[in-house]
């Protein structure tokens, strides 16, 4: 996003509540390629099915590490999440707090980006990404399939279906 866009798409929405209203917002943006690792000395892994260990060194799932004052790294997948000994060290989410935000707690909002991550309907386990972000590029993804179908038509949409309230 642009910080023009910002701030524009703010001072419209506070205009739109009016003054009576306290409004605050966050914008944060959630990645996983960083070049950041975050590292528990301490963890000494568990044992798989084989007795093999695996997630030696991996901080648990939910540990929270400041970068910055608008930056943190997220632990999503802890020792007992890894499937196999040998697979590779999990990546952590990177947090960043855009600097127009007005609701700067960011520790509360990695605390709700991990909840995010226990939401999933397509599994018990937690997934590697906040199901806000996981979801919403599940949609694109198939939305982009349809244009592959025979006489697909966008205007199919514009019915009932769009007025209706639905989830996936």
């Amino acid at each position: 996003m642009r910080d023009q866009h910002l701030d524009r798409l703010i001072g419209d929405c506070v205009a739109t509540v009016g003054s009576e209203q306290n409004v605050e917002f966050a914008f944060l943006t959630v990645g996983d390629r960083q070049p950041f690792t975050m590292l528990d000395p301490h963890q000494s892994g568990r044992n798989d099915y084989r007795g093999r260990t695996k997630g030696a060194l991996a901080p648990e799932r939910g540990t929270i590490v400041q970068i910055s004052d608008t930056q943190r790294l997220l632990a999503i997948t802890g020792p007992s999440l890894i499937k196999l000994a040998d697979a590779p060290m999990p990546r952590q989410l990177h947090l960043r707090l855009h600097r127009a935000s007005t609701f700067r707690d960011l520790d509360y909002l990695a605390e709700q980006a991990l909840k995010f991550t226990s939401l999933s309907w397509r599994s018990t386990l937690p997934t590697s990404r906040p199901v806000t972000i996981q979801y919403s590029e599940l949609m694109a993804d198939l939305l982009a399939r349809l244009r592959a179908v025979p006489d697909w038509s966008p205007a199919l949409l514009n019915t009932r279906l769009r007025h209706s309230r639905w989830f996936l």
